[in-house]
């Protein structure tokens, strides 16, 4: 399960996400740019992961790397209550 990477000590939430999805899955990880808003000198960003062809968490931010980072993690909760 997800927490499989929690046990390596791999601390960052895209780096599990991907070794996880790699390991288990076997299908392409992807973020998806969903859109932003705001001027540019305050321009928030929401990104989505998928799957394969499937969507799953989302995640907002000031750049693209935190809404990455914010989707990861979510999408991190979401697989470890339910199976893909």
């Amino acid at each position: 399960m997800v927490g499989d990477a929690l046990q390596q000590g791999i601390n960052d939430d895209k780096t599990r996400l991907q070794e996880w999805v790699q390991q288990k899955i076997g299908k392409l990880l992807a973020y998806a740019d969903i859109g932003s808003s705001g001027p540019d000198h305050e321009k928030v960003f929401v990104v989505e992961v998928r799957i394969g062809d499937k969507a799953y968490g989302r995640g907002v931010g000031r750049s693209r790397q935190t809404a990455q980072k914010a989707a990861a993690k979510s999408t991190l909760s979401m697989l470890e209550t339910t199976e893909l």
